[in-house]
């Protein structure tokens, strides 16, 4: 494994775990399993449920993979009542446990691939490798008959088949296609009371077709399948601070996964958002101040604490200004050449209110050389 569970690690899964909960920021521990500790907390595990050697960017595609999995089952609610499921089978908890917990395992990867169709490849990716390592995954004409039930299931939930069908009784190859047509429409099925009693009929069947439950049990225990109602959180130590390599986490493996892309759209939507909220806020605070010296007629003093706090944005002159000081200049400038400003300026000196300042730099100075023309002697 080359994924180190750290500090780094854990911060980019909470907020990759946003994407998947309408904006809701997860928090995330490491553990043995993937699965869901409360709505607000989702375990995550670092290990490939496979004996095979895999880069950092597709580790990190597994982990992520399994994020989005686990907060879709909060998101869409997909583990009521599991516990109670559970304890219906005091002889078989186990494969109780992961039978329903496959069931919704299926519905869970249709609703979240088909929001984000880019995670198709990812699910079919790791169903691939996990699927080609005998050793984890042993085909089940190899496995002893209660194993080989157990583990049928789990493959059709995987990958939609299983290996080693060729060698196996007609009975269990029936119980596998039962099982595969109950899969397939607990997809869909956005009833939860529905699939429990699909998980209910396939558990059923099964510990049926087994002369002793209890082989099947432990087989569903050891095999490290996954099952909702299994706890064992492990925290990283804080001082744990190996970090994977920038180019991993903004590289090869964020463009695998496209889910990623959405991420890093909103991370930076809400950056830009923030910024321009917080300008906004202070624009608001700044036009406030400037009314209330205006209206209170102390304008000097709150000029002064504007400069002084926000001297970008008061040293921007407002309009009032503009206008006042292209006058000025405009009487500068005509006065020098010996002229009246008389048609361009008011009684009071002040631009005409229909006329803006604009309007006169440009013409500034073509009617003074227009006056300097007109002054010129005859006789020259």
């Amino acid at each position: 494994m080359v994924l180190r569970e750290n500090d780094m690690l854990r911060n980019l899964l909470q907020t990759l775990s946003s994407v998947h909960t309408d904006g809701k920021r997860l928090d995330v521990v490491f553990a043995d399993r993937s699965f869901v500790v409360d709505e607000d907390t989702v375990a995550v595990s670092t290990e490939i449920d496979a004996d095979v050697e895999l880069s950092e960017a597709d580790e990190l595609l597994f982990v992520v993979d399994a994020l989005s999995h686990q907060a879709w089952r909060i998101r869409l609610g997909a583990r009521s009542e599991f516990e109670k499921f559970v304890c219906d089978y005091p002889t078989a908890p186990h494969v109780a446990g992961v039978v329903r917990s496959l069931v919704e395992k299926v519905y869970v990867d249709e609703q979240r691939t088909n929001e984000f169709k880019g995670l198709r490849q990812t699910v079919a990716f790791k169903a691939d490798t996990i699927m080609a390592d005998d050793d984890r995954r042993p085909p089940l004409d190899t496995l002893p008959r209660e194993a080989a039930l157990v583990e049928g299931v789990y493959q059709l939930a995987l990958a939609g088949h299983v290996k080693g069908i060729a060698g196996i009784n007609n009975d269990d190859r029936a119980f596998l296609g039962q099982t595969r047509r109950h899969l397939v429409e607990a997809r869909c099925e956005h009833d939860a009371t529905r699939r429990q009693k699909r998980a209910r009929r396939v558990t059923d069947e099964l510990l049926s077709r087994v002369a002793v439950s209890k082989f099947a049990d432990k087989y569903a225990k050891e095999a490290r399948f996954p099952a909702d109602f299994t706890s064992g959180v492990r925290s990283v130590p804080r001082g744990e601070v190996d970090p994977i390599t920038a180019r991993v986490v903004l590289g090869d493996a964020l463009r695998d996964i496209s889910s990623t892309l959405v991420a890093v759209s909103v991370l930076f939507t809400s950056s830009v958002l923030g910024a321009i909220r917080r300008l906004l806020e202070k624009l608001q605070i700044v036009a406030l101040l400037r009314w209330a010296a205006k209206k209170s007629g102390i304008l000097g003093a709150w000029r002064w604490l504007l400069r002084t706090f926000t001297p970008g944005l008061i040293n921007r002159p407002s309009e009032e200004e503009q206008y006042k000081a292209t006058a000025a200049a405009l009487y500068r400038r005509l006065t020098a050449a010996g002229h009246s400003a008389e048609g361009f300026l008011t009684a009071n000196g002040t631009l005409p209110p229909d006329i803006a300042p604009k309007q006169f730099n440009r013409n500034v100075l073509r009617s003074t050389h227009s006056a300097r023309f007109r002054q010129r002697p005859s006789g020259r």
